[in-house]
């Protein structure tokens, strides 16, 4: 078990995440993000909260990576599609909620497994 802190552990796992992002899906690499977050941090800093982070990071980071490389269309459709506040402001908010939700899960079966040893004093 290592002892990062947990900006430490977010970054690996952020890193470790835009890797494995070309060869599995991303729901599974949120999952995952989430859970080696919260494995790789120290004892005292261990939450749930950690994975929720990383994972809503690199869901940030796929919602920007969406609007800047674009499909291509043709000429004719692209002229009709203007921007529409509304439907960018869902996608962030599903995009961000989904994180959440992913990352959460990830850090609680991390959290799990590990467990908590109790010191007595």
């Amino acid at each position: 078990m290592t002892d990062y802190s947990s900006s430490l552990a977010i970054f690996l796992s952020i890193i470790t995440g835009i890797i494995l992002y070309f060869f599995f899906d991303g729901v599974f690499i949120l999952t995952l993000t989430g859970f080696l977050a919260t494995y790789l941090t120290n004892h005292e800093e261990r939450t749930v909260a950690v994975g929720i982070i990383a994972s809503l990071l690199l869901g940030v980071l796929y919602f920007s990576y969406g609007l800047i490389l674009t499909p291509e269309i043709p000429l004719q459709v692209l002229n009709t599609i203007t921007f529409d506040f509304n439907s960018f402001l869902m996608g962030f908010v599903l995009i961000a909620l989904i994180s959440i939700l992913l990352g959460a899960l990830g850090g609680y079966v991390a959290t799990k497994i590990i467990g908590y040893k109790q010191s007595s004093y």
